[in-house]
């Protein structure tokens, strides 16, 4: 914006991805506004005059009418970028995602890491909330995992990391938001990629899909298809140490192997058009089929007090798992007046059925190999179905010369799990009534908040307030319910003391709601003796959380966290009167850390650059656990190190993990790290690239895991196909018209207001 008296700049900004911009603390007057991009001829607006808010019309830039010259880039944004209140992974530009998923992006990702069960922790917490787009993924624990090896890291434009989310968003979560933003029309024109991806570990593992983009006057659409095939194990092996037993064990030894096939088709399409000058309505459809064969051999070697063998316990299991997700958003904004009032409305539809069948052979042997009691055999048919039906509608308007965001969601959740047993008698399955039985939850909840930002100067503020009401009822072994109310406060603030120098403040309450497995009563086997099932009695977790920043040179950031949970849900294991150990969930009293997080994004060279992020938990937890009191405490270190290199028409890049111990209630998850390579190679005027990753190079990405109870102790350590040589080739096709019309206010207008 131009000063029509002198003619010199006054204010900058940058447009979004959909071509907004704003200007905000202009004093009333006559001004020029003047935009530039590349490829296309100066703009420059006749006078405008501003004396309160200015919503502009239509703005189209003409393109130049010779190809420009070969353009030498000189810098380039990294990899991954800390903000004040999110870290942002620029997918795009990381050479090690190419031709991965969206789980093995986030595993590389700074405050990520996998538990001893290969769930998703963020900054040393469990259960993260996962959105695409924006919307809530209503899945966790292995689910979740599954549905992210399923989405191709070349259809991710970028994953925001949020630690402290405001009022607008859903304050369900533990451990802040996974926010997957893929890749959306940005021009008019057709274009779009393919990516095709292969290579070993010890296993063949393969993801290959395509995404296509079209936009035309008011009209775009996208779409994508990706395949994934992945060739996994999973090879554990676990000591219990036991004290008193009936049955005189006093130790058992475990070995656990898993042989794991997981495909996985998913496709989303996406259309959007512009009804006039104020109007958006849109549209997307996802789909997804994922079919996974699992086959576990487990040998559990027992030993007496004297150290002796006692036996064996033998496992056989035959697992197939199929997974068919669809889903429906509907899309309405609409621009309500000049001066930026938008109304939003979304409104989206979604289906998750889970079929598996398995099958268990158990054997039991004495220490001579001889059968000590008649084997027993079993088959499970299980069915699951989640139903959700939700709506949201929120207002954006100016207020008091900040921006006011007022908005209500209704959401109504259904979950309803079969579990059929048989007892295989021969060539018959007889019924077990013991261990059948169907679990079923419904979940209504309604919210309401109100957000309100404002800059003064070099202050930035905001604040916001959501409630949320949760009504639950769920019906297995019995009938539970849940009703009550909650109240969600927010806040930020930041002070520009200087250009090199800022200070911000953050604060959020959340909930950590039990997912719909952890409630579930009836057990699956982990071995013959130790069963995993939830439990219909856990309470939601409330999660207090307070940062404070510092910022050098608008790019070196140093953060300190303070966050409280009063009643966080774990795992426990619990040695019952029958020598069974029951894997299960309770709530604990409390759980408090404290934390420091350090970016330094580095430039050494023309063609290194290096983005380090460093950080420090120390945290306790307060409560019982099976009438032992638990108070485990100590110090937890995460590195993360994302090192580029640009050598013309090469690239590579150098990212290394390193995860400390921490406690996760009783359990002890020992230090892990992983180092990954990537090289590639553009060509055919930087429309195709050929690359090859290296993963894990020296098979350091494992887990470990002690656990120690009154009744019995645990050691365990899994290992997966983490180390892979992987190829990858990438071709984008098409191009661009001329520039996109853009609509003041359409799209993702809240990301902006900040500036």
């Amino acid at each position: 914006m131009l000063a029509i008296e002198k003619a010199v700049p006054v204010r900058y900004a940058m447009s979004d991805i959909d071509g907004k911009f704003i200007l905000n603390a202009l004093s009333s007057g006559r001004y020029l506004l003047s935009i530039g991009f590349m490829g296309y001829r100066p703009y420059i607006s006749d006078t405008l005059k501003i004396s309160a808010n200015l919503v502009l019309p239509t703005i189209r830039l003409e393109p130049m009418s010779s190809n420009l010259k070969e353009v030498k880039v000189v810098a380039e944004l990294p990899a991954v970028t800390q903000q004040l209140d999110k870290l942002v992974i620029d997918v795009g530009r990381n050479v090690a995602a190419n031709g991965s998923s969206a789980l093995e992006v986030l595993e590389k990702s700074p405050g990520i890491s996998i538990d001893q069960n290969g769930n998703l922790m963020m900054r040393g917490k469990t259960d993260p909330v996962v959105m695409v787009n924006g919307k809530l993924v209503q899945l966790s624990g292995t689910e979740l995992t599954e549905m992210l090896r399923g989405i191709a890291a070349n259809n991710i434009n970028k994953i925001e990391l949020v630690n402290n989310p405001s009022a607008r968003y859903d304050a369900a979560g533990n451990a802040g938001i996974i926010d997957i933003k893929l890749h959306k029309p940005i021009a008019s024109g057709s274009n779009g990629n393919i990516s095709l991806n292969g290579g070993y570990g010890k296993l063949l593992k393969s993801n290959n899909g395509g995404n296509l983009n079209y936009r035309k006057g008011n009209f775009s659409a996208m779409a994508n298809y990706n395949y994934a095939y992945r060739g996994d194990f999973a090879d554990m092996e676990v000591t219990h140490l036991f004290g008193e037993r009936s049955d005189g064990v006093a130790s058992s030894f475990q070995d656990f192997y898993q042989d794991i096939t997981f495909g996985a088709h998913t496709s989303r399409l996406g259309m959007e058009y512009l009804l006039g000058k104020r109007t958006t309505v849109g549209t997307e459809l996802f789909g997804a089929f994922t079919k996974i064969h699992r086959n576990i051999d487990n040998v559990t070697s027992l030993y007496g007090t004297d150290a002796g063998l006692n036996g064996f316990r033998n496992m056989l299991t035959n697992t197939i798992n199929e997974r068919k997700n669809y889903g429906a958003n509907f899309n309405l904004r609409q621009q309500l007046d000049t001066l930026g009032a938008i109304l939003n409305l979304d409104m989206d539809f979604a289906k998750f059925n889970l079929d598996d069948m398995q099958s268990y052979d158990f054997g039991y042997l004495n220490a001579n190999d001889q059968p000590s009691r008649d084997p027993i055999s079993l088959f499970n048919n299980s069915e699951g179905r989640l139903d959700i039906r939700s709506g949201a509608l929120n207002l954006e308007k100016s207020f008091l010369r900040g921006k006011l965001e007022l908005g209500g969601k209704f959401s109504h959740i259904r979950s309803i799990t079969d579990m059929d047993f048989y007892n295989r008698v021969g060539q018959e399955l007889q019924t077990n009534t013991e261990l059948s039985g169907t679990f079923s939850y419904n979940e209504q909840i309604q919210a309401a908040f109100a957000n309100y930002g404002r800059k003064l100067g070099n202050i930035s503020l905001q604040l916001g307030l959501r409630t949320e009401r949760t009504v639950g009822q769920g019906k297995g072994m019995t009938i539970f319910g849940r009703k009550y109310v909650q109240f969600f406060p927010s806040g930020a603030f930041s002070y520009q003391l200087s250009q090199k120098h800022g200070f911000g403040f953050n604060f959020s309450r959340r909930i950590g709601r039990p997912s719909y497995t952890q409630l579930n009563p009836y057990f699956y086997f982990i071995e013959p003796t130790i069963r995993v099932a939830g439990n219909p009695e856990l309470l939601p977790a409330l999660n207090y959380t307070m940062d404070i920043n510092y910022t050098l040179n608008n790019k070196y950031i140093i953060g300190l966290n303070y966050f409280r949970s009063a009643n966080p849900i774990i795992e426990t294991q619990i040695l019952d009167n029958a020598n069974n150990i029951l894997v299960g969930f309770t709530n604990l009293k409390r759980y408090e850390s404290y934390s420091v997080v350090l970016t330094l994004p580095l430039k050494l060279t023309k063609w290194f650059s290096s983005s380090t992020n460093l950080s420090g938990f120390y945290g306790k937890f307060h409560g019982e656990i099976d009438g032992q009191a638990v108070s485990n405490a100590r110090p937890h270190v995460m590195i993360n190190s994302n090192n580029s290199f640009t050598f013309g028409p090469w690239s590579a890049q150098l990212v290394g993990n390193y995860n400390g111990s921490q406690y996760y209630g009783n359990i002890e998850l020992k230090a892990n790290m992983s180092v990954a390579i990537a090289v590639q190679r553009s060509f055919m005027a930087k429309k195709a690239t050929l690359g090859v990753i290296l993963s894990d190079i020296f098979f350091t990405n494992n887990i470990r895991w002690t656990n120690s109870m009154q009744r019995f102790a645990v050691d365990g350590i899994r290992l997966r196909d983490s180390r892979a040589a992987l190829l990858n080739f990438t071709y984008k096709f098409g191009g661009n018209d001329h520039a996109l019309t853009r609509k003041s206010g359409s799209a993702e207008e809240e990301k902006r207001r900040a500036n």
